[in-house]
């Protein structure tokens, strides 16, 4: 069964609850459709600042130590992209540390996990749903975020504005894996 998505509008990165970091955002791009057809994915494109580009939900979650959690998302490389995609828990307190794990969709590859566990599945039309999965260290709050990467490792670099992701149906919840979004 579907756990509950702890992520709020998340299949709407350009309103307020989504933090942006360097980023710029189309909000239902009719450039592509989204995994179930539709025109409901979200273009995110860098800006060219020399910075870490990254969006980040703008609301601290209240984890149990002990229990797992996963955080996945839907990516499609914009055409002649050549980023990574990082998903990152941020613990406050050390409740995760860092636990981190980076996706090259070019390579279906993942690389400097960190995290219990991290996959990558092909779902067609050039998506793939990213997720990972950790352990909660502490009972605290924490924070997750979705970092670009222009190659695995480097998160803070000068943008490029011709480049990026469509993101489609972010999703945060307790579960040893990604359940159906």
């Amino acid at each position: 069964p579907q756990e509950q998505n702890l992520f709020n509008n998340s299949e709407i990165i350009n309103d307020a609850y989504w933090g942006k970091n360097a980023l710029t955002v189309t909000a239902n791009t009719t450039e592509t459709t989204d995994p179930l057809g539709g025109n409901t994915a979200e273009k995110v494109v860098e800006t060219s600042a020399n910075a870490e580009h990254s969006v980040e939900a703008n609301e601290r979650f209240f984890v149990t130590e002990g229990k797992q959690y996963t955080m996945s998302a839907y990516v499609k490389l914009i055409s002649g992209s050549d980023r990574r995609i990082r998903l990152r828990f941020t613990g406050l307190n050390n409740a995760f540390v860092v636990s981190v794990a980076t996706f090259d969709l070019t390579t279906q590859t993942i690389s400097s996990n960190t995290c219990d566990d991290a996959t990558i599945e092909d779902v067609g039309n050039g998506w793939f749903r990213c997720a990972v999965t950790e352990t909660a260290t502490a009972t605290i709050d924490t924070l997750v975020r979705f970092d670009f990467q222009k190659t695995d490792g480097d998160t803070f670099y000068t943008g490029d504005t011709s480049v990026g992701f469509y993101l489609w149906g972010l999703q945060f919840e307790v579960g040893s894996t990604a359940s159906t979004y």
